[in-house]
């Protein structure tokens, strides 16, 4: 994880962001929105073609897809 990464992510938060990048995750579902979902940590989990989601929206970014076709 790059130095500027460590500046907005909370350390108990490091290990997961970690584990989604070194799996080659595309989605991380949580429910933390005070550390994990805020724009600037979904930015940055876009750059490296993470999706940061509730279950929610998971959910309905999953049915979109469907009903797409995708």
């Amino acid at each position: 994880m790059s130095q500027k990464a460590r500046v907005f992510l909370a350390a108990k938060d490091r290990h997961l962001a970690q584990g989604c990048i070194a799996s080659g995750a595309c989605v991380c579902l949580t429910l933390d929105r005070r550390h994990l979902l805020t724009e600037e940590m979904r930015r940055w989990g876009m750059q490296r073609n993470l999706r940061l989601l509730t279950p929610g929206e998971f959910l309905a970014w999953e049915r979109l897809r469907e009903q797409e076709g995708t």
